[in-house]
């Protein structure tokens, strides 16, 4: 009924708005990485940087952008220094 329909669209609404940080985290995350490539803060700083816990970051980080955050680091170096030679 009603009520179903009501709890139904608000779960949904959670998730979305859910889904919507956790891209953002991950946008703000992806961000602090690029800015410190020389020194990049730890997973723990990172995690604390981005407001979420550290499983989280590696999880969300690697569906977002396909590899783990070591990865992506070591791949950003390694395009930066392919660029200076």
């Amino acid at each position: 009924g009603l009520l179903a329909t009501q709890i139904d669209a608000a779960t949904r609404n959670r998730s979305t708005r859910r889904e919507l940080a956790d891209r953002r985290s991950m946008e703000e995350a992806r961000a602090c990485l690029d800015q410190h490539l020389d020194s990049p803060p730890s997973i723990i700083e990172l995690a604390r940087i981005v407001g979420v816990n550290e499983f989280k970051l590696k999880r969300a980080f690697k569906a977002r952008y396909g590899t783990t955050i070591f990865g992506y680091v070591r791949q950003q170096r390694m395009e930066r220094a392919a660029m200076y030679l």
